[in-house]
């Protein structure tokens, strides 16, 4: 009974606070990206707008780290190399359920990395309440599985983002899918057929993809972050899920091991790209066969909680709570019924413009119009 309070607690507080964010927090500041004000001065209200939504994600993922080591019990523990605190990177991480992106809020939010962060998610996220809205307004990358189209949405977003200078943090799993055994015996198939290492860990993952990514931000990164993740499986077996963290089943321990590589150290042509991303993968399975089969832990060298990560980032996520609880009761106290009737008319509006494609295609579309390129670069009479 407690456990399943626990997780539909924690369930509830994102759900609540992703729809109370994105109505009440973004849609109204939507107005600056409408081009009618003059190049230089657009380009300042899109650039505002872009310092705003990702304040406002910060504030929702830095309670959501929170959440999950204090509500929900999960203990985060990092290894690997030290990293510069708020530097822009292109993560790259195994995955291993539909739900890592989570845990990787709790490392992101110990790096400074919250107000930056861009996801790469499925297109059918886009069109939940709440959240949904939120994360096309915080200008999530979404796949369509298409890989043509996959791959020009990537590079529409990354292009724009330079293009704006505004710095960037990217999650890509470059696997394109979960671990789930239907994946994993594809992914055998594939290997068996291409003459590949056969993985138990990791599946091959989508070089292209991870080279397209890295091509169209690298001006404006400063390094790769290789995460590998991996967790102590519940008593009852299996590892995390939706499902599994609406009924409260938390997994105990969340493991990450993070290698940092500079910019400047990575081939510069796709095809060397493509081949580190191989190698990297091949590292991972390595890594996850020795975390499995020994001690369930990574090398304990370099434990960044040892550094005082850990109490920043549950002070920081502690007053992302507070916040959120003081606005719910400001809102609920004193909202009234103007507050409420545009609340209403904010949601009818994010249903409808999630209809016509979402706000992040909306935002892209607008740039083009005023500046003719999807860069965020003037036009040149």
């Amino acid at each position: 009974m407690v456990a399943s309070a626990r997780g539909f607690v924690f369930v509830a507080v994102l759900f609540v606070s992703s729809l109370l964010y994105s109505v009440t927090l973004l849609t109204p500041a939507l107005l600056l990206l409408i081009p009618i004000s003059p190049p230089g001065v657009y380009l300042f209200f899109r650039r505002a707008y872009r310092r705003w939504s990702g304040f406002v994600g910060y504030l929702f993922f830095a309670m959501a780290a929170f959440l999950l080591e204090n509500l929900c019990g999960i203990k985060v523990k990092i290894t690997g190399d030290r990293l510069e605190f708020g530097e822009a990177a292109l993560i790259i991480c195994n995955h291993r359920t539909r739900v890592d992106w989570m845990f990787l809020w709790c490392l992101c939010l110990r790096q400074g990395q919250l107000s930056s962060l861009k996801i790469v998610l499925k297109e059918s996220l886009k069109g939940i309440p709440g959240f949904g809205w939120a994360t096309q307004m915080l200008l999530f990358v979404f796949l369509k599985r298409d890989k043509t189209k996959d791959l020009q949405r990537v590079r529409e977003i990354s292009d724009y983002l330079v293009g704006l200078d505004m710095p960037t943090t990217l999650l890509l799993f470059p696997e394109g899918t979960d671990l789930s055994p239907n994946n994993h015996l594809k992914s055998l198939a594939f290997a068996k057929k291409e003459g590949l290492a056969e993985y138990q860990y990791v599946l091959h993952p989508k070089v292209r993809g991870f080279s397209e990514c890295m091509q169209a931000l690298r001006p404006g990164l400063d390094a790769v972050h290789d995460v590998t993740i991996a967790y102590h499986n519940y008593k009852d077996g299996g590892p995390p899920s939706e499902n599994t963290m609406l009924a409260g089943c938390f997994p105990p321990e969340v493991h990450m091991h993070v290698t940092r590589f500079a910019v400047a150290d990575l081939p510069t042509d796709d095809d060397g790209l493509q081949q580190w991303c191989r190698e990297a993968f091949t590292e991972k399975e390595e890594r996850l066969r020795e975390f499995h089969q020994g001690p369930r832990s990574f090398d304990q060298a370099g434990r960044l909680d040892e550094h005082g990560d850990d109490d920043e980032a549950s002070r920081s996520g502690l007053l992302a709570l507070v916040f959120f609880v003081a606005f719910f009761l400001l809102v609920a106290l004193y909202g009234g019924k103007v507050f409420y009737a545009g609340a209403a008319s904010a949601c009818c509006l994010c249903t409808l413009v999630t209809s016509l494609g979402g706000f992040d295609t909306l935002e892209l579309r607008w740039s083009r119009f005023s500046f003719g390129t999807s860069s965020g670069e003037l036009k040149q009479d």
